[in-house]
């Protein structure tokens, strides 16, 4: 029996609580709820950007892609 895709804008914002509690990235985020179903992904982006840890996250550009500030 097919599983039913990830809809519901609360769910997956509790979903992201509990990941946020583990440390997830981003990218494994998405990975980890992929792999266990269909997810609507422009509800997922729209979530993690509305999302306390994951938006602050991605506001941050990863360390290979920030400046470097002179001595």
């Amino acid at each position: 029996m097919p599983a039913h895709p990830l809809v519901d804008k609360a769910l997956i914002m509790r979903l992201l609580d509990e990941l946020a509690e583990y440390r997830l990235s981003d990218e494994e985020v998405d990975l980890t709820l992929v792999r266990d179903g269909p997810v609507d992904l422009d509800l997922l982006a729209e979530c993690k950007r509305e999302h306390p840890f994951y938006g602050r996250q991605a506001a941050t550009p990863p360390m290979g892609d920030r400046p470097l500030r002179p001595r």
